[in-house]
């Protein structure tokens, strides 16, 4: 009876021991969530120098031939935030003001995975060009890295891409550079590993096009828009879980405004 009453207490001991641990691995993601919550509201204040209005949206064909031609709908003083941080090349924004986020580039591609734009320690890190990269305007392929974070922050909406209807409401979005802004009209979303073909961001221009027609022939949604040869995409690359190590990318051709 008495070994029965000190097992049971040991076992008591250990649940509550769990409980604790879970609890403060919870409280700790959603204090890093709010972090980086105030981190990139203050950004986004701070560098956003003017918003369109995007609170009605509307489906119908007519209101989405006239959004492919409307003018930005933020600017950014890129002059401030490059004295900021003079790794900043970009800043990427969807209709949805979800993904709504600076751009850096550093000399590899580990280094802003867990630091914020300051260099400080950050779990949701930073939104982040590839290292091979020279600019949108002169590479074929324009990698852009993000987390996927379970509260949907950074790039964890790319995975609502998975679904037709989040593409028919968000066909495009937009990727502004101090040298250039453009329209990102959305081509394909797809599950690929690390090693994919679509990680070149030089890849031979007939090469190229066969391999993104076949993206767009098993895409995780039907675009209307079409890749012609020599157009330069930018590819949006986010963790997948269908596998180990899986990731999904969307791709976009890039339409100067």
């Amino acid at each position: 009876m008495k070994k029965s009453k000190i097992f049971i207490a040991l076992i008591s001991v250990v649940f509550v021991i769990i409980f604790i641990f879970s609890a403060y691995n919870v409280f700790k993601t959603l204090y890093e969530y709010n972090k980086a919550n105030n981190l990139y509201t203050d950004i986004q204040e701070q560098y956003i120098e003017s918003v369109e209005d995007t609170s009605i949206q509307e489906t119908t064909e007519a209101k989405q031939a006239e959004d492919n031609n409307q003018s930005l709908p933020i600017s950014i003083d890129f002059e401030a935030l490059i004295e900021h941080n003079e790794d900043v090349v970009g800043w990427i924004y969807s209709p949805n003001e979800i993904i709504n986020y600076p751009v850096v580039q550093s000399d590899n591609n580990t280094y802003y995975l867990n630091k914020d734009i300051n260099g400080n320690y950050l779990i949701n890190g930073t939104i982040f060009a590839d290292y091979r990269n020279n600019s949108v305007a002169q590479d074929l392929n324009y990698i852009i890295y993000g987390h996927s974070m379970n509260n949907q922050s950074m790039f964890g909406t790319l995975l609502n891409y998975k679904n037709q209807s989040y593409y028919d409401k968000y066909p495009s979005m937009y990727y502004l550079t101090p040298e250039q802004n453009y329209r990102v009209d959305l081509l394909a979303g797809s599950v690929v590993s690390p090693n994919d073909k679509i990680y070149q961001t030089s890849p031979d221009p007939d090469l190229f096009q066969d391999y993104i027609e076949e993206l767009c022939m098993k895409s995780t949604f039907k675009s209307k828009n079409v890749y012609e040869y020599g157009d330069n995409v930018i590819t949006l690359s986010t963790c997948s879980y269908e596998y180990d190590d899986a990731r999904y990318v969307v791709i976009g051709k890039i339409v100067k405004i």
